[in-house]
């Protein structure tokens, strides 16, 4: 069973106990600054990347916070995903 989880600077996929995926972020004031994204490579292909990235933008809105997207992933994913554009920030002014 898969489960999603938020804490440490990092989104975690989890399966049976085992972190197989995190998306990396910082906190800069409202903004949530995403680094990095890497999913296990025993899980690659399966699309849990995107669904890692989908529960992050998802749980940033409900927080209402902005994205500040770095990582190649995100911005990917917000890209193919035109309904999470709404939170996207510049990088401007992040410390």
């Amino acid at each position: 069973m898969m489960e999603f989880r938020d804490g440490n600077g990092k989104y975690e996929l989890v399966d049976r106990g085992t972190v197989i995926g995190v998306s990396v972020y910082r906190d800069s004031g409202n903004r949530r600054l995403f680094t990095h994204t890497e999913i296990d490579s025993e899980y690659a292909g399966k699309g849990l990347a995107s669904q890692l990235v989908k529960f992050a933008l998802d749980d940033v809105r409900a927080k209402g916070k902005r994205v500040v997207a770095i990582c190649p992933l995100v911005v990917s994913f917000i890209a193919k995903n035109p309904d999470y554009a709404d939170l996207v920030d510049e990088i401007r002014g992040v410390d």
